[in-house]
């Protein structure tokens, strides 16, 4: 598996070559919701967020995600779905794109102390 790591250099280097492309290339495995997808699984929802700015339903990363290989796969099928069940308690509201507002994270936070930190 390592064997076949494409780094950023080389992403570019195929991009600019006019050779394979990267989408193309079987040995291409995407790691999506702590399972491995190929692209043709995984594309539709990296693709979701890109150009809608919003992730796909649950059940539908669900069915898309199903036969992908665990990344954790020296952990117990216990494990893995106590986590499951923590992250879908423990899930935010905010996404990515709530990074680049520029607002406090505390909405709580004094007026005076977010001055002092913008200071």
């Amino acid at each position: 598996f390592e064997a076949h790591f494409l780094t950023y250099p080389q992403f570019l280097e195929m991009l600019t070559s006019g050779g394979a492309s990267v989408v193309n290339d079987s040995n291409l495995v995407i790691r999506v919701h702590e399972k491995y997808l190929s692209w043709e699984k995984a594309a539709p929802i990296l693709l979701s967020v890109m150009l809608f700015k919003q992730p796909l339903p649950s059940e539908v990363i669900a069915d898309i995600i199903k036969d992908g290989l665990n990344v954790n796969i020296n952990i117990s099928a216990e494990d893995v779905t106590k986590n499951e069940e923590n992250d879908s308690t423990c899930r935010k509201t905010s996404s990515w794109f709530d990074w680049f507002g520029g607002r406090p994270r505390d909405k709580g936070m004094k007026k005076e102390n977010y001055e002092v930190e913008q200071g």
